[in-house]
């Protein structure tokens, strides 16, 4: 297990608070962060770092949204 930390911020960019969480890789992390937007409804994007390094960050949609872009598409 890894511990991940996520930076639930504002529209203007500034972290609110900081959430921590030992997941298995980065994959479960992108996951978890759609989980930690959720639980910040004033926040707009949520930043996730290993350690020092900065991994990626998710920003907040539509639960609606969400399912759709989710989806396997067939061809």
């Amino acid at each position: 297990m890894t511990r991940y930390a996520f930076h639930p911020c504002g529209a203007d960019g500034k972290p609110r608070t900081v959430e921590y969480a030992d997941l298995a890789d980065d994959a479960e992390a992108y996951v978890h962060a759609a989980d930690v937007i959720a639980e910040h409804p004033e926040c707009a994007d949520v930043v996730v770092c290993r350690g020092e390094r900065r991994l990626f960050s998710r920003s907040w949609q539509h639960p609606d949204l969400e399912r759709v872009l989710s989806r396997k598409f067939s061809s």
